[in-house]
């Protein structure tokens, strides 16, 4: 899926499938770590309800919310084998348990340089602890999923270079177009030092400034002499 371009949301949909089917009786889910690293977002969760779904996206990553958070908080996995009787996130297993789950466990997705960016999420309706072999597939699951998130961040970062690239090249054609066509005028205008005025006059209102001066070096004298003056409301003296 990542060869072929598949977007970001439909591979990490795809794993959480995987992940569902492998280990039966979870229910799992994906939340992406924001730039700043302060909130989890929703990735994926095709099998849990869009309303647990929606209250879960944008948890602040705080180990007195739940696992998911304490987990890309500590940067280890957590597991809760009996939601009932854990009470170190009261927030968390009123929430949980409204909603039918008894046992959780997640897990943080690691960039290849070790970084967080999110956590795998497993959820089931029954007191459990996962396996040995459960706990090697999300292993698995986490590293494909790191894998396609920077592949998408890095996709998205050359998007944005190049549209900074074409709008820059944009206001570079535009800035040689005024040039060019400031030189052509200046070449044939009748009161060239006139024309000059009204250049230095613009310059003022466009950067906001009190005045705008023109200076010429003169090279027999190594020299600097002041040629046009322009005030911010373009008076020419």
């Amino acid at each position: 899926m990542m060869s072929r371009g598949d977007s970001l949301n439909s591979i990490l949909e795809a794993l959480c499938a995987v992940a569902d089917e492998s280990c039966e009786g979870w229910r799992s889910a994906i939340l992406l770590l924001d730039a700043k690293g302060n909130r989890l977002w929703y990735g994926a969760a095709p099998t849990l309800s869009p309303d647990y779904a929606q209250v879960i996206n944008g948890v602040t990553v705080d180990p007195d919310f739940g696992p998911c958070s304490t987990a890309a908080r500590l940067r280890e996995t957590i597991v809760i084998s009996d939601i009932r009787s854990d009470f170190r996130w009261p927030e968390y297993r009123a929430l949980a348990l409204e909603n039918g789950f008894r046992a959780s466990w997640s897990t943080p997705i690691p960039s290849l340089k070790g970084e967080v960016m999110g956590s795998f999420d497993m959820y089931s309706r029954e007191p459990r602890t996962p396996d040995a072999r459960e706990l090697d597939i999300i292993k698995q699951m986490t590293h494909h999923a790191g894998v396609a998130i920077q592949r998408s961040q890095a996709e998205e970062a050359l998007r944005q270079s190049e549209e900074a690239l074409r709008a820059s090249e944009h206001v570079a054609r535009g800035q040689v177009e005024a040039l060019t066509y400031s030189l052509d005028v200046l070449a044939t205008a009748p009161e060239p030092e006139k024309f000059l005025g009204k250049m230095l006059s613009t310059i003022c209102r466009q950067l906001s400034g009190l005045s705008a001066s023109l200076w010429l070096y003169n090279e027999p004298t190594e020299s600097m002499t002041l040629q046009l003056m322009a005030r911010l409301l373009g008076r020419l003296f």
